[in-house]
């Protein structure tokens, strides 16, 4: 499977124990790319929340829809308003 990250981090010669154990893209506040998410925790329109490694991530907004969920990623569309790390 193509994970975005680990060709970004093997161009730079970066290790993975560098950086964190997930990667979250928002773009413009409209799509939203997380890899590295251990379960889903809530799943609304207006709240999606999602297990981490260490915590959990929060995203808020309006008309969120979860357009991809696999083992090891998941891919957000809607109006994004906020993404907290807890």
């Amino acid at each position: 499977m193509f994970n975005f990250f680990d060709e970004i981090k093997a161009k730079m010669g970066i290790k993975d124990d560098a950086l964190y154990d997930y990667n979250i893209v928002n773009v413009s506040g409209r799509l939203l790319y997380a890899e590295g998410h251990k379960g889903l925790v809530v799943l609304s329109d207006r709240q999606i929340v999602f297990k981490l490694k260490s915590g959990q991530a929060v995203v808020e907004g309006s008309g969120l829809i979860l357009a991809e969920l696999a083992q090891n990623t998941l891919f957000i569309k809607g109006k994004i308003t906020k993404v907290e790390l807890q």
